[in-house]
């Protein structure tokens, strides 16, 4: 299993109890491509990874874990960074980015609205760890035998008074 994956599992296993999680389904469909006899495939692009709703707020996480100490733009597809932001216009929804480098075991999160700020102000094609940290707020990181455990209580109480200020 890739470590994206494995965060992805972590993460869920770190949702506290009363806060509901659910998992967008990453669905690939194909269809007969016609005479030559091939297989056209394409894949349904969600908008996220997960939903998680806790204290009367949607929170729309799309989840990365990225080797190094920086993560490419690249990273995001253009139609999550899209659908993202327009989700964030809308009361009481919050779109996140969770962004894991197991290489410092940091995490982060970041609010689309403050990841576009971070992408429009740079002159680079990533951002490292202390960008990212200015720009969102560090999730709790405990390491377990093997797998990691994240502080989403007070993550979501972060990105709360985001919302809250804004």
């Amino acid at each position: 299993m890739n470590s994206g994956k494995i965060f992805e599992q972590n993460f869920k296993a770190s949702i506290p109890p009363g806060v509901f999680y659910y998992r967008l389904r990453d669905s690939t469909a194909s269809f007969y491509g016609g005479g030559d006899g091939s297989n056209i495939r394409f894949q349904q692009s969600n908008m996220a990874d997960c939903i998680i709703f806790g204290n009367r707020t949607l929170f729309i996480c799309e989840l990365k874990s990225h080797k190094g100490k920086s993560i490419p733009f690249s990273c995001i597809r253009e139609n999550q960074i899209e659908q993202l932001t327009a989700a964030a216009k809308f009361p009481f929804i919050i779109p996140a980015l969770v962004i894991f480098f197991p290489d410092c075991e940091k995490c982060f999160a970041v609010h689309i609205n403050d990841w576009n700020n971070l992408v429009d102000a740079s002159k680079k094609k990533s951002a490292n760890v202390a960008e990212i940290a200015q720009a969102g707020y560090e999730v709790g990181v405990t390491k377990l035998k093997v797998n990691y455990k994240y502080d989403v209580l007070d993550m979501m109480k972060d990105l709360m008074g985001d919302l809250n200020d804004k």
